[in-house]
């Protein structure tokens, strides 16, 4: 039993270290209790209120909400009136669009409605879709920027000031998104934040990330096509991916400025749509269909869509093992290359590093004799990076898979998903969602801000979804693990393969961001599942050295934060979480740990 002096010295200690609110987190439950805390926090106070209206005056931008209101019940609640009518930016317009029975009902629900001049009634002939009511709406704004608001949803206070001061200071964004919630119907109660990484074009094709609050500049949308009939149910969706590919910049707000309703459905993605209509993923395959890609859309574990489309060619992928003996892991990874992958064309090139084991060396007379692969000797004191760039100069293929020895194979179109994905001419990097043996997740991407850097959702169960997405959705990061990394060759000769400076780790961090750098994207996709018996051979060890070329790499380059991470999570947890208010933030966690690696190396040097 823990004595009373033992729990007064932890409650002095946690309040010395985080205040008074440090100690509500303490005994507060987790999840939703924590994040009414981080709301609290993060509203604007009266002052910052005050100061958001003067400097209102400011801004050329009008802000133009629009609204359908489908039937008698869907009139804007008086919160959500309140919501707008309290926006500490007053340069906004509201539209709400009916049909002309919905309309005459308007003076019955709230006399705002009909007396405030920023707000505009619009009689839309009944029959029309949703589709097409937009788009009525959209002609008749008069704001720059647009947005969609349903009946029954909220915005914060400061919405439209955060989202016009953003837009103001980026005149090149034509579409610019924030973070979202949900709202209890009854009371104020907020849960179920979802955080968003800054512009991910993969994690489109997934899922309608982008969301509410979404500002968009109306003439990209109306030369994108506008609304669409025959996607109903996903109209949205539909137009941010004609958007995405007509907008000059996209931008993220990290703030949570929209609250959602609390009683609609998770799982549709436009509860006013009709039922029906259209396939399920249609603009997805509208999409692909546009990108050149003639795509099969399936749904994805309930979390968002998978979208496969046929390999070009028969291009042979070079599947580059570094290894040394290790029988038991080495040959159930060759066994699953050989036997139960079902991509053909592959070559196996394994970078020896001196094996002494007869099952190993014999094995190798195998892949040899088969001509199923070359034995590439590599004698010298390890370094990954050489082996690797060792490997691929052995390769004959045009596609290069640098894979660990301890890797096993568990679905047989594993590689075909890796082939598919490297072979679209923007994509740098590919990497695979990896499992330990225990089923749950080893890597699902990497990020920075994960105490310095690490794997985004380890030890995450398959499927798990939470404030930062799920792992079934294709992500962009910034890098992917060197444990199973897939590139066209033309793509690592011109990025040089692998700095041999880092021996051990980090290599494969650097060469992602130089793909990154080089303006190719980097992409996680989650159909392509393996599982990985992490450093069966060699214990994970991080050489100081790599680790000091790593942090003298970010900063020479002005590394400030990971743009695909989210600074409201917590840089303890793999797991995405809610970071505390009064908790560092991922950037302020990596800039530390950086000044403390080049701190101790200074001190090194004296």
């Amino acid at each position: 039993m823990t004595s009373p002096r033992r729990i007064i010295s932890a409650i002095r200690s946690t309040i010395g270290n985080w205040g008074a609110l440090g100690l509500w987190y303490r005994v507060l439950p987790k999840g939703d209790g924590l994040y009414r805390i981080w709301a609290r926090a993060h509203a604007p106070g009266r002052r910052a209120r005050q100061t958001q209206r003067q400097r209102s005056n400011g801004f050329s931008t009008l802000s133009s909400l629009i609204t359908v209101v489908a039937g008698p019940g869907d009139w804007p609640s008086r919160r959500t009136v309140d919501s707008v009518m309290g926006q500490t930016n007053p340069k906004w317009e509201w539209i709400l669009i009916g049909p002309d029975a919905v309309i005459d009902r308007a003076g019955k629900s709230d006399d705002r409605l009909t007396s405030d001049a920023r707000v505009r009634v619009l009689r839309f002939p009944g029959g029309g879709t949703r589709a097409d009511a937009l788009n009525a709406a959209w002609r008749d704004a008069r704001g720059e920027f647009a947005a969609l608001l349903d009946p029954r949803d909220t915005l914060s206070p400061s919405a439209l000031y955060e989202m016009v001061a953003a837009l103001e200071r980026m005149p090149e964004c034509d579409l610019l998104y924030s973070d979202e919630d949900r709202i209890a119907r009854i009371g104020s109660r907020r849960r179920d934040p979802q955080f968003k990484p800054d512009w991910s074009p993969d994690l489109l094709l997934a899922r309608n990330y982008v969301g509410r609050l979404a500002m968009v500049r109306r003439r990209v949308a109306t030369t994108a096509g506008g609304f669409r009939n025959g996607f109903d149910g996903e109209e949205e969706w539909d137009l941010m991916l004609r958007v995405s590919r007509a907008a000059r910049h996209i931008g993220r707000m990290a703030q949570c400025l929209y609250h959602r309703d609390d009683k609609v459905d998770d799982n549709v993605e436009d509860p006013a749509a009709p039922p029906g209509r259209s396939r399920p993923g249609a603009a997805v395959r509208d999409h692909c269909d546009q990108l050149g890609l003639t795509a099969a859309v399936s749904e994805a574990g309930g979390r968002g869509r998978r979208i496969v489309w046929p390999v070009r060619g028969h291009p042979t992928v070079s599947i580059v093992i570094p290894n040394r003996d290790a029988a038991a892991v080495f040959t159930k990874c060759v066994d699953g290359l050989l036997e139960r992958t079902a991509y053909e064309h592959r070559q196996l090139v394994i970078v020896d590093n001196g094996s002494v084991d007869p099952d190993v060396l014999s094995l190798y007379q195998s892949i040899e004799d088969g001509g199923r692969g070359v034995i590439v000797p590599f004698d010298r004191p390890f370094n990954f990076s050489a082996a690797c760039n060792a490997g691929a100069a052995a390769a004959s293929g045009d596609l290069l898979l640098f894979l660990n020895n301890d890797i096993e194979v568990i679905d047989a179109d594993w590689l075909d998903e890796l082939v598919r994905w490297v072979q679209r001419p923007d994509i740098g990097v590919v990497g695979a969602k990896l499992l330990y043996p225990d089923g749950t997740i080893q890597h699902a991407g990497v990020a920075f801000g994960i105490g310095f850097v690490g794997h985004m959702f380890c030890r995450a169960h398959e499927g798990d979804s939470g404030l930062f997405g799920s792992t079934d959705c294709y992500r962009n990061y910034l890098a992917v693990t060197g444990a199973c990394q897939m590139m066209r060759r033309e793509v690592f000769d011109r990025l040089g393969g692998y700095d041999e400076r880092f021996h051990l780790s980090f290599s494969d961090i650097v060469l992602c961001m130089e793909a990154w750098r080089s303006g190719y994207r980097v992409v996680y996709t989650p159909h392509a599942r393996l599982v990985h018996h992490e450093s069966y051979t060699r214990k994970r060890a991080d050489r100081p050295e790599d680790l000091l070329r790593l942090v003298e790499y970010l900063e020479d380059r002005g590394f400030v934060e990971d743009r695909y991470f989210h600074p409201e999570l917590n840089p303890k947890s793999a797991i995405p979480a809610l970071r505390p208010p009064f908790g560092p933030s991922p950037k302020q966690a990596v800039r530390d740990y950086m000044d403390r690696v080049l701190a101790a190396a200074a001190a090194v040097k004296r």
